[in-house]
């Protein structure tokens, strides 16, 4: 890939562009794992509009309730991004008493905490289109 100011970069594509498609903007982003590429593309393709089926809802964004919808169901926060501070928190005091560069420094800093339940946002996405549509298949929905 040409890039301006940068020249020819060696990558390796995790998927190839489509067809009809034509490359806008890149963007480079380093990470702790590397760089990485983030492509903006552009076509000129009608998309159909859907018809509007089911129950319309509204979703609110709050402190106190992660979600509530217009129906009056409120959903309350996860709790595992407690636990996830707890450990991030004794995984930092033990980093800042080890070498840097050392291999037990780079061992902590990569046990960084992961998500407990990176689903969690998808699963409650999904009970509340499955409250605002009529029934359908599990298999449509996955």
């Amino acid at each position: 890939m040409k890039l301006p100011q940068l020249g020819l970069v060696n990558v390796r594509w995790s998927r190839c562009i489509p067809d009809l498609f034509e490359v806008k903007q890149a963007r480079i982003v380093r990470k702790a794992s590397g760089y990485f590429v983030t492509l903006s593309l552009q076509s000129e393709v009608d998309i159909p509009s859907t018809m509007p089926h089911g129950h319309p809802v509204g979703i609110d964004v709050g402190l106190e309730y992660f979600l509530s919808t217009s129906d009056g169901e409120p959903v309350k926060r996860p709790r595992f991004f407690n636990d996830l501070h707890r450990k991030l928190k004794l995984l930092q005091r033990r980093l800042k008493t080890k070498q840097k560069g050392s291999a037990n420094y780079v061992g902590c800093r990569i046990g960084a905490v992961h998500s407990s339940n990176p689903a969690w946002g998808v699963l409650q996405a999904r009970g509340v289109l499955r409250q605002g549509c009529p029934k359908r298949d599990e298999s449509e929905l996955s």
